[in-house]
């Protein structure tokens, strides 16, 4: 946890890893028979409360990636260095001949230059990242399961999703049902703003006394009267927000039974003093979405947080923020060629010139006869020169990965466990929805059962329900089926009085034994009264199921993009040696140079870094 805060700056990160080593420190205390372990128990404790330390100071003191790295915040640094004016005026004075030679990038002074300044492993890597003349190209894409390499990111994307994750694909007709494009539209279009209740209802109280209806367009009416009421807005506009993320064009995650629940909870907390039912309902007042803007602070609080709680998943969303974030820093912008003859690299010409490059995500590379593809560019501005000196310090970290292939190994792992988990997750909920759906469909059974034994029309024929239920047990006992092991369920739960079905598995003698030996003694009342109990759990229970399925679909679908770390980019190896091999280049023609003051501007800039470094030293 707390490299991967390391690596993404992400304050999270340190808090889980905080979180978790506090707990290791409770459960590390021996006990019983185990006092023997005293001695190692004290270490881990000591190590562990290292770690707590490290977390705690890190997450004080991390700055978030958005914060930065960005171009902007760069070209700050770039233009604070003391070099910079000096070789953006040097620049300016070369002609364009010279301007486009140093496109050329002598490949053998290049490498040259790596060997004499860094060790032998840097070497090594850099010459594994810069070595592309047999596939020609600069970027590829790996499996880190089985080392399968591609060339283009939907071919790998397929190869993970088909042979490392889990496949699971539910019947269509299981899916939950989402609120339908009507429903959202009136979400999406409405103004979310609170209505006084107390002039709302002696203006429905008005109208319905002289017999007018109030219009609604596209599920909103504009007489309901507005309240002055700040935090009710707030919390009305937060609840907007997340249904209107919740049923949009990508993310279609609220369901059907989610939103009536809504409209039940809507219906039985708002208070219209002395306002007659019969006409909200002729008016249609709980089929438009703006009857909620009629509750009070408490109930849009506790709305908002749990609608919150089922249509996000903070830690699943997560990932698409973190892959997204390495994709972006791993893309190039700069196409790198080489020359047939001499393997010298030949940099993008559009460095010469001020127009915005687009990524080059296919990172192919092209060979070309000669320098001379240089002959049409025309050198434009000193974007080259910001180009140049735009460059941290070689991390030999990323080298080493790079030239191993392992680049983002460890968090292509961890997503690739996440996503593993989800479809588990999902196949579980599916499972239990399916148990639901069966036992609903046996609860309304039961019902009718107990319905056709009131409609009998001669009395002495008719049983308890109780009685009923167990001679209909006793006819379907010999089937063997599902069906048949749910509704023994189903009578066994309502004659024992379970506040929840138990979807337990028995055999159809012991079903039969519980069943039995209940149903002489379960009055009517009390039938009905499970009966009631056991379909309020379940109608309760089914959009929590719902809004998981949703949830988990449209999240599943959002980490497909994991693969994306696979992409091994030695672009990102090679152009930061490429930029300090110019760099050194630039300062030696400016030492070279005829002209004095450019001579001496450079010398005393050289000078004040020495000195720097020296009282850096001393202190």
């Amino acid at each position: 946890m707390i490299q991967l805060g390391d690596q993404l700056r992400i304050n999270k990160f340190y808090k889980k890893a905080a979180t978790k080593a506090k707990w290791g420190v409770l459960v590390t205390q021996p006990q019983g028979p185990w006092t023997s372990l005293l001695g190692y128990s004290e270490s881990l404790k000591t190590e562990l409360y290292t770690f707590i330390d490290l977390a705690t100071k890190k997450m004080h003191a991390a700055v978030t990636v958005s914060d930065t790295g960005t171009m902007a915040n760069r070209m700050v640094t770039i233009k604070k260095d003391p070099s910079f004016d000096l070789l953006k005026t040097f620049w300016v004075n070369l002609d364009d001949k010279t301007k486009r030679e140093l496109l050329v990038v002598d490949s053998r002074k290049l490498i040259d230059y790596v060997e004499n300044k860094y060790v032998n492993k840097v070497k090594e890597d850099f010459g594994k990242c810069v070595s592309v003349a047999n596939n020609l190209r600069w970027r590829y894409w790996k499996c880190h399961i089985c080392s399968q390499v591609y060339y283009c990111f939907t071919d790998c994307q397929r190869h993970i999703l088909d042979n490392h994750v889990q496949k699971f694909v539910p019947d269509p007709s299981a899916r939950p049902k989402c609120v339908d494009k009507v429903l959202a539209d009136m979400i999406c279009c409405g103004k979310w703003e609170p209505v006084n209740t107390v002039a709302a209802a002696n203006l429905i109280k008005d109208r319905a006394k002289h017999g007018e209806e109030f219009v609604y367009v596209n599920g909103w009416c504009s007489d309901w009267p507005e309240a002055k009421d700040e935090e009710r807005s707030k919390i009305l506009k937060q609840f907007a927000q997340v249904l209107k993320s919740s049923c949009g064009n990508e993310n279609d995650t609220l369901s059907c039974t989610l939103w009536d629940s809504l409209i039940y909870y809507t219906e039985r907390n708002l208070q219209l003093l002395e306002v007659p039912g019969s006409y909200l309902d002729k008016c249609s007042f709980f089929k438009n979405p703006q009857c909620i803007c009629f509750l009070d602070l408490k109930h849009l609080e506790h709305i908002l947080n749990y609608f919150r709680q089922l249509t996000t998943d903070v830690r699943a969303s997560l990932v698409p923020k973190v892959v997204n974030r390495f994709w972006e820093n791993s893309r190039v912008k700069e196409t790198i060629g080489i020359e047939r003859l001499t393997s010298n690299l030949l940099l993008d010409g559009r460095l010469l010139c001020e127009e915005e490059h687009h990524f080059d995500d296919t990172g192919s590379v092209e060979t070309f006869k000669s320098s001379g593809i240089y002959e049409h560019v025309i050198p434009e501005g000193d974007k080259m020169v910001s180009w140049v000196l735009d460059c941290p310090e070689i991390d030999e970290k990323l080298v080493s990965q790079m030239g191993e292939g392992v680049h983002n190994f460890e968090i292509w792992l961890a997503a690739l466990r996440i996503v593993r988990g989800m479809v588990r997750k999902k196949e579980s909920y599916y499972d239990k929805r399916h148990r639901m759906v069966t036992y609903d469909k046996m609860l309304g059974e039961a019902e009718t059962i107990c319905n056709r034994e009131d409609n009998r029309k001669n009395v002495n024929q008719r049983s308890t329900y109780a009685s009923a239920l167990r001679m209909k047990c006793e006819e379907l006992v010999v089937i063997q089926d599902d069906d048949t092991k749910c509704f023994l369920n189903v009578v066994r739960d309502v004659l024992e009085r379970a506040p929840s079905p138990k979807y337990e598995v028995l055999t159809d003698k012991e079903y039969m034994e519980s069943i039995s030996g209940l149903s002489t003694a379960v009055q009517n009342d009390i039938v009905i009264k499970s009966l009631w109990k056991l379909r309020k759990f379940l109608t309760k229970k089914f959009h929590l199921i719902d809004s998981k399925i949703l949830l988990n679909e449209f999240t599943q679908g959002e980490l497909h993009e994991f693969p994306k770390l696979s992409a091994i980019e030695y672009r990102m190896v090679v152009l930061p040696f490429v930029k300090k091999f110019l760099q050194g280049k630039l300062k030696k023609m400016i030492m070279k140079t005829k002209e004095d003051d450019f001579r001496l501007q450079f010398l005393r800039i050289i000078l004040a870094d020495e000195e720097d470094k020296l009282r850096v030293g001393v202190v």
